[in-house]
């Protein structure tokens, strides 16, 4: 078994696009520990009290990875062999969007953990 592949989150990119050079280069079979920021990209911690006015930028994406090997149209399996949350969370309201998009047209009804907005 090849050793485990260590991928940080010191750099990220905010585009899903195929220009961006890949951060690792791996053989079929390796496996890689992505190290990912939150979509938040740390701009709330577990003693925050206001909410956060987020750049445009979008969520930070670690990676890419590229596949030695691997040709346009190629099938590949990825398995996810573990997942370990972050020790804080987040999650937002926003008016027309997600799941409850029509049940908190207010952002700020959904701050019942005690943040304000700001």
């Amino acid at each position: 078994m090849s050793p485990i592949r260590d991928l940080g989150c010191e750099t990220v990119h905010y585009a899903w696009d195929k220009a961006i050079a890949p951060r690792l280069e791996i053989d079929s079979g390796e496996s890689v520990r992505f190290r990912c920021r939150d979509a938040f990209d740390g701009a709330y911690a577990p003693d925050s009290t206001e909410v956060v006015k987020r750049v445009a930028s979008g969520h930070p994406l670690t990676g890419p990875v590229a596949l030695r090997g691997a040709r346009p149209g190629d099938v590949l399996q990825v398995d996810v062999l573990e997942l370990v949350p972050g020790t804080f969370g987040v999650t937002t309201f926003v008016p027309d969007r997600g799941l409850l998009a029509g049940d908190f047209p207010d952002p700020s009804q959904g701050l019942g953990s005690g943040l304000r907005v700001g």
